[in-house]
């Protein structure tokens, strides 16, 4: 089908992410068990209810630092120019059912895979940035690990050389 198509490419990170492979099996829910953080990196806040705040260049704030740039119109992940209609967006991560059933009531088949093709690459999105976040910080504690060692082999020398 097109949906499958569409989700079936893989993120620009090269990975799929859990819930796109659940939907891809059919086995999808409606919860998943990726929580999204706010993508301010003083903040990152995990992001499981309430309200965000969505950018046009695919980033989600928690609701402070999403309020903040409504002021200052730029991204402070990527910068990006966020002036105009749709560029910077109010959302509520738990829809009620009646705000789910009417949505996209209505519209074509197309108009709706084409909604859930881009929410879809969003999840994807933010999944490769969590990836790469993780990846930066797990080698930001090697290097700690290594800096550590380092010093305690120096001091078991050192220590070795006095007992000699």
């Amino acid at each position: 089908s097109l949906l499958q198509e569409k989700i079936s490419q893989k993120s620009p990170c090269g990975i799929h992410s859990s819930y796109t492979n659940r939907l891809l099996s059919g086995m999808a829910t409606t919860t998943t068990s990726h929580m999204l953080s706010c993508n301010n990196m003083a903040c990152r806040t995990r992001l499981s209810s309430g309200r965000v705040w969505v950018t046009y260049c695919s980033h989600i704030f928690c609701d402070p630092c999403g309020a903040s740039l409504t002021s200052t119109l730029a991204c402070t992940s990527c910068r990006t120019d966020l002036t105009g209609k749709y560029r910077l967006t109010k959302k509520f991560l738990k829809p009620g059912i009646e705000w789910k059933r009417m949505v996209l009531a209505g519209l074509s088949p197309e108009v709706i895979l084409d909604i859930s093709s881009s929410a879809i690459q969003f999840y994807q999105h933010q999944t490769c940035q969590e990836v790469a976040y993780l990846e930066e910080r797990i080698e930001r504690v090697r290097g700690r690990v290594e800096s550590v060692k380092k010093y305690y082999e120096g001091v078991i020398e050192q220590f070795k050389r006095e007992i000699s």
